[in-house]
């Protein structure tokens, strides 16, 4: 979790340097500082003036783990999916259906078809005829 402080310090400060625990440290004035983990921390604030004084502020916090994420925000994309699926499905659907009984193969595309017919004769199936044509 990424936490920004500001110092509110009154008077003329040269430097300020900024120790986060074991965790890191910081020279600016108003730092921000990511910590990696959860829990109670002391961030300790050093100030130096024009004259060579120094103070010191001790500031305790506790930082909680981030809140996990809600079923929105992990499947958020499923509903506008569904959706666009939907619409593409209405759209082929529509077009078969126009279609009716046109073949559904270009009509600039050579089809062969072979029919067989099987006719029982004492003697067995035999193939009694074969038809082709071209659409």
């Amino acid at each position: 979790m990424t936490v920004r402080f500001l110092d509110g310090s009154i008077g003329f400060i040269q430097s300020w340097q900024w120790n986060f625990n074991s965790e890191g440290s910081s020279m600016a004035r108003n730092p921000e500082f990511t910590f990696k983990t959860p829990g109670n921390k002391t961030i300790m604030l050093i100030m130096q003036g024009d004259s060579e004084d120094q103070s010191s502020v001790n500031l305790s916090i506790t930082i909680r783990s981030a809140p996990s994420k809600g079923w929105f925000q992990r499947f958020w994309w499923i509903l506008p999916t569904a959706l666009f699926l939907s619409f593409v499905f209405d759209q082929i659907f529509e077009k078969i259906e126009k279609a009716g009984d046109q073949p559904l193969v270009s009509p600039n595309k050579k089809m062969r078809v072979e029919v067989s017919e099987i006719s029982k004769s004492e003697k067995g199936p035999t193939q009694t005829s074969t038809k082709t044509s071209s659409r």
